[in-house]
């Protein structure tokens, strides 16, 4: 417990020794004024810099944002767009049956339009589309925008055993190597079975495609040559249509034209000579015989050996 309050000084003898007496409490915390000296002349070395306010703790450490209860999540760095191989899947189907109605017209705009939506032009999958548009081109007889899908496609695409067998094919049947057509059509069906796509019946498609190419092909050329010859020799026929002499006979008599095996010549029928005359009508020409007709054969069709 705290004693009573120390009395003033009175007397004369009391003011004298509290004028003796040490300093207050507010001024014995402050350093002698030795010591002020001594930190006076303390000397700094002249080739040391000075830290700069700006980088020392304190300054840092308050420029410093105040550390939040709960930071947010900084997403993840996302890789570039893979597509995967149903992009392309997902409209085989469709093409497939297109194929199969023999709806070539409406199979081209669906894989044209599904070609140029779909982001992977680099994944393999994506000849599931570029093949069936392809040989539909080739079947309409529509050779240039087959090429133009064919040589769109990105170096590790046009190097597949069936990218090249149907590179061949285009590049024959543009060119009108009968010769070669036949040939490259299988070859191409061939190739189609290195390329196994699970879920997609790839190499069953491409022959039925092919198989429906050739045989619209050989329709079209036996037209042709009912139109552009009076009579062929059997040799020719077996060029132009790949047919071995057996097939080419039973094929000529579907077409209505005749056959003399002593001379292995044939001729169209009467009905074959009057449409050939219709359309020389049209044309203000009509048939010729093999000798006078060959320079126009050979501008109709086409075969560079």
């Amino acid at each position: 417990m705290a004693g009573p309050p120390t009395p003033p000084p009175s007397s004369a003898q009391e003011i004298q020794d509290a004028q003796r007496a040490p300093a207050s409490t507010d001024t014995a915390s402050e350093p002698p004024a030795s010591q002020s000296s001594e930190a006076s002349q303390i000397e700094v070395d002249p080739t040391t810099e000075p830290i700069p306010a700006s980088t020392t703790p304190a300054a840092v450490a308050s420029s410093l944002p105040p550390v939040a209860e709960s930071q947010p999540q900084v997403p993840p760095f996302r890789t570039p767009h893979i597509p995967e191989a149903g992009v392309y899947q997902a409209l085989f189907p469709t093409l497939v049956d297109l194929a199969s109605k023999r709806d070539y017209a409406r199979l081209i705009e669906a894989a044209e339009t599904g070609d140029l939506n779909a982001d992977g032009d680099h994944h393999p999958t994506r000849l599931l589309v570029i093949v069936p548009l392809v040989l539909s081109y080739l079947t309409l007889d529509n050779i240039p925008p087959a090429i133009f899908a064919l040589t769109r496609l990105p170096d590790n695409l046009r190097s597949l055993a069936t990218t090249q067998a149907l590179f061949h094919l285009t590049a024959s049947t543009s060119e009108r190597k009968y010769s070669n057509i036949y040939g490259r059509a299988a070859d191409l069906i061939t190739a189609s079975q290195s390329f196994q796509v699970p879920g997609a019946n790839f190499p069953e498609v491409v022959k039925g495609m092919t198989d429906a190419f050739i045989d619209a092909f050989r329709r079209k050329t036996f037209a042709l040559l009912s139109k552009a010859y009076s009579s062929i020799h059997i040799s020719q026929v077996q060029k132009y249509l790949g047919f071995e002499a057996e097939q080419a006979i039973a094929v000529a008599k579907e077409y209505q034209w005749s056959y003399d095996p002593s001379s292995g010549v044939f001729s169209p029928s009467t009905a074959a000579l009057a449409q050939v005359a219709a359309d020389a009508a049209t044309r203000r020409s009509g048939p010729s015989s093999l000798s006078t007709f060959e320079s126009l054969a050979n501008s109709l069709i086409l075969d560079t050996e």
